[in-house]
């Protein structure tokens, strides 16, 4: 469940490879428009519950972003059972941020780290 169209990064191993042009230009007038809404998560939950869908990944852009639209989906999931991970780049995390995400019920992150030295890359 995409809960942001931004990133903060332009990583060149990204599936969203195509978002890093943002990050040449100033678009922080886009970044909230980009964001999921409270209404569109909730619509988006209903679904979810409806179709008996049982695990959801958060993704983005950085789902960090939109921290309060990923709070407010962990608490939906704990709610209804759902099981939820996230994919991040983890540079808005900090100590209070990853204690809330793990009351709220986040079990799994998945995230990457860029290798600087050039005989590890292929780019």
């Amino acid at each position: 469940m995409e809960v942001t169209g931004f990133c903060n990064i332009k990583c060149k191993h990204c599936y969203n490879f195509w978002r890093g042009d943002w990050l040449d230009k100033d678009y922080s007038d886009n970044v909230h428009s980009s964001h999921m809404t409270l209404d569109t998560a909730n619509k988006l939950f209903s679904e979810i519950k409806k179709h008996k869908i049982k695990s959801i990944v958060i993704t983005g852009g950085e789902p960090l972003l939109n921290y309060k639209i990923v709070k407010h989906l962990l608490i939906l999931a704990k709610e209804n059972h759902i099981n939820m991970s996230m994919n991040s780049n983890l540079t808005y995390i900090n100590d209070q941020i990853a204690r809330e995400l793990k009351e709220l019920g986040l079990r799994r992150i998945l995230t990457s780290f860029m290798v600087h030295a050039r005989k590890c890359t292929n780019w």
